[in-house]
């Protein structure tokens, strides 16, 4: 793993997203579960071999033009797109086991970035738009 194969897995999860967005339309939670699942897969593949590989830190070196930080904001951003349309879509209160599903992996995907900003040139949660990508 490297900073190419997360740029290209954070550009894979935000196409999705996008996808998602369309099915979270359609009223299928079950699709954007499996997805949210699948990401979060990938996801904590990453941090673990951030957080143990040495090699990450030639990684970290090598992101300078933080590449990584403005693919971050953008899926950060998809995925706050896609928690509005599934917050809408979910009323029911059959969804609610996934719905806090969703809002696990948001809270994961918030760590993420976090534990990358410190590199990223980012001196905070606010993207280079002036947006703020987090709440406190």
């Amino acid at each position: 793993m490297n900073i190419q194969n997360l740029v290209k897995q954070l550009n894979s999860l935000t196409r999705a997203l996008g996808t998602l967005q369309v099915v979270a339309v359609q009223k299928d939670p079950n699709v954007l579960l499996k997805e949210v699942n699948r990401a979060k897969h990938l996801i904590s593949q990453q941090l673990a071999f951030f957080v143990s590989d040495p090699a990450a830190e030639k990684d970290k070196r090598e992101d300078s033009d933080s590449q990584l930080g403005a693919l971050l904001i953008e899926f950060i951003k998809e995925l706050r797109k896609t928690q509005q349309l599934y917050d809408q879509m979910i009323d029911d209160k059959k969804y609610d086991a996934e719905k806090e599903q969703f809002l696990v992996f948001q809270h994961q995907i918030k760590h993420l970035f976090w534990h990358f900003q410190g590199y990223l040139n980012y001196a905070s949660d606010i993207d280079q738009s002036g947006e703020q990508l987090f709440v406190p």
